[in-house]
């Protein structure tokens, strides 16, 4: 790609023609596979959770480091650890009382957070900031819930048939999730009895839990709970599944099996775990309905987080209990694994659920989570999944599926079953026959102009949403809707809903799309008789990536997220309350619990090994790649959508060596984070070195070819090298000693002016914004018969500016109005598709550094305020007002901070606008990376979203100019006077202030003075009227030999404004500069 702007200047020589701003079209978009919700941060408000941290450090962590002392001194010392979080966790209620603040505890946790769970008033929440013992205060972050032929691709069978049939036995599995339908015959249950069951109790007359499978658990939350309607947990000891989720995902990781007649699977004479690797594929799915989870002897326990709908706010009670089962404070009984299926967006490790799980990995809970089914966006890949020391597991496809379908009745090319699934709306039970069309326009997304009365619609998937396809069709007459797939892979149940919708529908493979389309006129029959009875197998579909899955890298600290790959579509497991039938479901969710499993089988084969150990066991043998096409084609993934690759625990029960990041073992890869590079003149601007250990746990010494495979694009700026120790070039092959080690070094020379903004060939295309990212994996190859192994390796690099204005001060002089020629200096970024911006706006605010938002939350707090426009160089219908925002740390992705301008246009003070950045995703109902600026219009009491609208993007250009809004502390937003409510002829002035949001904050983080500006009577107008049209200008002294900025010392009395605002967006540290009037000499004036 090449800059619009650098291309044309470095081309021609010339002025180039002036670019138009980006300007949004808003089209409709396909959410279907994309289960992420998208709130305004500004939504908090009123009575909130928030969690109370506290300085002691967990139990957990004491535990953890007493590891090698006596059993009964390692529960002392605990116990007495957790007497004094006690005993500072009561100190702190007692203050609470003292200063009068209403609170209710919803809960407290000692051994793997330090903290108090609270609910009550926005207001108070600085507050408890003073009280004693407080570290800090955290948002509650509400989580959601984020295979008959998925288990043999991982190689499980051949585990629990090889020399030593690991099957799970004595491994401890907690399923922290919706609970676990124990009654199933999939966990050994009688699968019947349900009515007769007490779900509150397990002391009634015929209770069945615990069972030999279940053999313990908890219901943290009751039937009724969900953290956003009902956020007051009504806990109970019965951790029965009404809703579903936490029962499939537990029949992945360990259940028995079903058999086709619907009974528990035994094993038989010959007939058992260990032998089930000499069937073959048709044969292992003619024996099962439901075949075994991946460690199908381990014993389960089911921690219910979940009500029967709705999201959770209590996962880390549930760790707390797993850490610690029978609640003696002796934490030696802790569970093995863990696996939670849930999360939220764009976690971070100051997340609580994060911070829980890594103290618990610490003290040797392997942890296994979802890495989020929100799909490709920079950064979004959720918490607790986020954090280093758990496995975050991103999803792929298998070859098979166990879905529903309907029946082809005419012509005879047609004739027989086809794959299909039911749509989540619409009917659930129906069966119709009838003539099948297709549809125009043929993808349903507009108003169907054929006549489709009583008919059944032919309708292509894309474009729009499912809802919007069915809905048109019904409008035109259709008595029922099938929708073809357009890309390869399984059906699945389109999302969506709409009460008004009462035809039914389903979707279809393209392939029989395809067919049905060769063949018309044709009749089908739409019928769901044969829900989950279709298999269906595809062996052209295996390692390609679902689409959902989400992308990393974690925020905050750009370590390499997700870590390995399973598993996660159309993935067929128990359907709770069903006694003993399956169901299909998709996500990560899914995903996870197939490395929930192969942890389990690897602890009961390496019983002394570290929870790190074991994650790089995992993780190092996971070579199977994940593509972009069917058949194993196409552009293959790279590290921050599928971490070390795809999961085989055939490959890890065999390898005796692990490799790994040395300066953090736990996390595995290596990331090398965000490194900004300033050009030097040298040939190389930065050299960077991690070390990775090669670890042999076996009794002889092994050799292995080390290599380097890049991924990601190709960018001549970077070359990866690999050292030695002693930093001289590797020499293969490199031998590791017996029982002993031998470290490597990955070392990134990168050259500034030579690094490109190419984009990833497996991101997707639009005006999303992007950043460069670089990487690979460092591969070493057995000269023996031992796995390949990998770590992957991450960088995100970008050239960077040292840009800075000559003048320290605006010397303005005597005249009233005049022009000032300031001239930039110093290192730009001028590369092949990259150039410096300069964004000038009138200062009229400033902000200090508030003590109580530090670390994350810092990227919120207001720095500097600046405000400018373009009128009149744009005709006022078409000008733009520039707000420039400057904060005291940097945000990661734009993502993570909102910052909502209030704007009061007519002088009543009572704000008549808001305007705030977002994503797309506010329009659309997901999240992205396009950034918008929106403006609404607000009554005084409430926002009237049903009128809001966004004329930009944030900053002013999409992703193919890079205007550095990843990694960055300025941002600009734009917004038409005339949205505002202004007009040439009437208002054109007004006032406004600032409120800030965190993603990593209950409540607002600053708030800023009232500022006035009129769009007509500027103080400073600085356009770039060569290149750009907008006060933006090329950061760079050989195409802008100067700034030229107009004042008028009347507008600038007027406004009150401080000086000039310059955000250096390229720059590393100094992005903003802040210039004060110098010597001004301002006439009187009369307001």
């Amino acid at each position: 790609l090449v800059s619009p702007f650098s291309g044309q200047v470095q081309a021609q020589g010339d002025e180039p023609p002036r670019p138009t701003r980006e300007r949004v079209q808003l089209n409709q978009v396909d959410l279907s596979e994309v289960e992420t919700h998208y709130g305004r941060l500004a939504d908090q408000k009123g009575n909130i959770g928030v969690v109370v941290e506290f300085k002691t450090e967990p139990a957990a962590l004491v535990y953890a480091r007493s590891q090698g002392l006596l059993q009964g001194e390692m529960t002392s010392l605990t116990q007495n650890q957790i007497a004094q979080i006690e005993e500072e966790q009561e100190s702190f209620l007692r203050a609470l009382d003292r200063q009068n603040i209403q609170a209710q505890e919803l809960f407290r946790t000692q051994k793997v957070f330090n903290g108090i769970w609270l609910r009550l008033d926005a207001k108070d929440v600085a507050k408890l900031r003073t009280l004693p013992g407080v570290k800090a205060i955290h948002p509650i972050i509400p989580k959601t819930l984020d295979h008959t032929t998925s288990v043999p691709l991982i190689g499980a069978p051949q585990l629990w048939g090889g020399l030593t049939n690991y099957q799970g036995e004595d491994i401890k599995i907690g399923v922290i999730d919706t609970g676990i339908d124990y009654i199933h015959t999939n966990f050994g249950g009688p699968g019947s009895g349900y009515a007769t069951q007490d779900f509150t109790s397990i002391t009634e007359v015929g209770n069945l839990f615990p069972t030999l499978k279940v053999v313990g658990g908890y219901d943290f939350v009751g039937d009724d709970y969900d953290a956003e309607n009902n956020p007051i947990p009504v806990p109970d000891p019965d951790p029965m599944d009404c809703n579903g989720h936490g029962s499939h995902v537990a029949g992945t990781v360990a259940g028995f099996g079903v058999l086709t007649d619907g009974s528990t699977y035994q094993e038989s004479g010959a007939d058992t775990y260990a032998n089930l690797k000499n069937l073959t594929q048709q044969q292992y799915i003619d024996k099962f309905r439901i075949g075994p989870g991946v460690a199908p002897k381990a014993e389960l326990y089911a921690l219910r987080v979940f009500g029967c709908e709705g999201s959770t706010e209590v996962i880390e009670q549930a760790i707390e209990w797993a850490m610690d089962p029978n609640g003696d404070n002796d934490l030696s009984d802790h569970l093995d694994v863990i696996n939670m299926s849930l999360g939220s967006s764009f976690g971070s490790e100051v997340d609580t659920s994060a911070i829980a799980a890594n103290n618990a990995a610490l003290a040797g809970v392997i942890v296994v989570a979802s890495a989020g089914n929100s799909g490709d966006v920079f950064y979004i890949t959720g918490s607790p999944a986020v954090a280093r020391n758990a496995i975050s597991v991103a999803a792929s496809l298998d070859q098979g599926a166990v879905v529903s379908a309907f029946e082809g009745v005419s012509p005879a090319a047609i004739v027989g079953q086809h794959p299909a699934v039911e749509a989540d709306f619409g009917p659930q039970t129906f069966d119709i026959t009838s003539p099948l069309t297709t549809t125009v326009p043929a993808n349903g997304c507009n108003a169907i102009t054929n006549n489709l009365s009583g008919k059944i619609a032919l309708i292509d998937r894309g474009s729009c949403t499912f809802v919007t396809k069915v809905k048109n069709a019904q409008n035109a007459g259709a008595i029922g809707v099938l929708v073809a797939n357009n890309v390869p892979g399984f059906p699945f149940a389109m999302g969506g809903s709409d009460p008004t919708i009462t035809i039914p529908s389903m979707m279809t493979t393209l392939a029989v799309g395809n067919t049905l389309k060769a063949n018309l006129p044709a009749t089908i029959r739409l019928t769901s008789v044969y829900r989950d009875q279709f298999t269906m197998v595809d062996d052209t579909l295996r390692d390609m990536v679902a689409s959902f899955s989400s992308r990393g890298v974690g925020r905050l600290t750009t370590h390499l997220k997700p870590d390995i790959t399973a598993v996660g579509e159309t993935v067929y497991s128990t359907k709770a309350l069903s006694g003993n039938e399956g169901v299909s479901f998709n996500g990560t969710s899914m995903a996870a619990p197939h490395v929930a499993g192969v942890m389990a089988l690897l602890r009961q084969m390496h019983p002394t090994w570290s929870v790190a150990q074991l994650k790089a066991l995992v993780m190092n043998t996971a070579t199977h790649e994940l593509y972009t096409q069917a058949s194993q084609s196409g552009d293959t993934y790279t590290p921050t959508r599928i971490g070390a690759g795809r999961v085989d625990v055939q490959n890890a029960a065999q390898s005796p060596v692990i490799a790994y990041n040395k300066s953090d073992p736990a996390q595995v890869s290596v990331s090398f984070g965000v490194v900004p590079v300033v050009e030097t003149g040298a040939t190389i601007d930065q050299v960077i070195t991690k070390t990775v250990s090669i670890q042999n746990t076996s009794a002889s010494p092994l050799q292995y070819t080390v290599s380097f495979d890049p991924r990601y694009q190709n960018n001549p700026g970077l070359t990866f090298s690999l050292l030695n120790a002693t930093n001289q070039s590797l020499t293969n092959p490199v031998t590791v000693p017996a029982n002993g080690s031998v470290d490597i070094q990955v070392q990134v020379a990168i050259d500034s002016d030579a690094l490109t903004r190419a984009r990833d060939a497996t991101i997707s295309t639009g005006a999303r914004q992007y950043y460069s990212e670089g990487g690979g994996y460092v591969v070493l190859t057995s000269t023996g018969s031992d796995p390949t192994l990998r770590v992957p390796v991450y960088i995100a690099p970008r050239p960077a500016s040292n840009m800075s204005l000559e003048e320290g001060a605006l010397m303005l002089g005597t005249p009233i109005t005049a022009t000032l020629n300031l001239t930039p200096s110093g290192t730009p970024v001028e590369t092949t598709d990259d150039d410096s911006l300069a964004y000038l706006s009138e200062w009229v605010g400033e902000s200090p550094d508030d003590s109580w938002s530090s670390g994350a939350t810092d990227a919120a707090d207001l720095k500097y305020i600046g405000v400018t426009t373009d009128y009149p160089y744009w005709d006022f219908a078409d000008s733009s007002i520039y707000f420039g925002i400057a904060t005291q740390g940097k945000w990661d992705t734009p993502n993570s901070v909102e910052f909502d301008i209030w704007i009061d246009t007519n002088g009543d003070e009572v704000e008549d606008y808001v305007v705030f950045n977002v994503n797309l995703g506010f329009f659309t109902g997901t999240t992205d990376d396009v950034q918008l600026t929106v403006f609404c219009p607000f009554d005084g009491t409430n926002v009237d979203y049903d009128n809001c609208d966004t004329w930009y993007l944030v900053n002013g250009f999409d992703g193919s100019i890079n205007s550095n809004l990843f990694h960055n502390n300025v941002m600009t937003l734009l917004v038409p006077p005339e949205g505002i409510g202004l007009s040439e002829t009437g208002d054109t002035d007004f006032t406004f202030y600032i409120v800030s949001y965190s993603r990593d904050d209950s409540t607002w983080v600053d708030i800023s003075d009232i500022y006035y500006y009129d769009v007509a009577h500027p103080g400073l107008y600085m356009v770039d009227e060569t290149i750009t049209g907008m006060p933006v200008w090329l950061d760079n002294p050989t195409y802008s030999t100067t700034f030229d900025v107009l004042f008028d010392k009347r507008n600038i009395t007027q406004i009150g404004s401080k000086g000039l605002l310059v955000f250096h967006t390229h720059n590393d540290d100094a992005t903003v500069e802040a210039l004060p009037w110098g010597m001004i000499y301002l006439p009187l004036i009369s307001k």
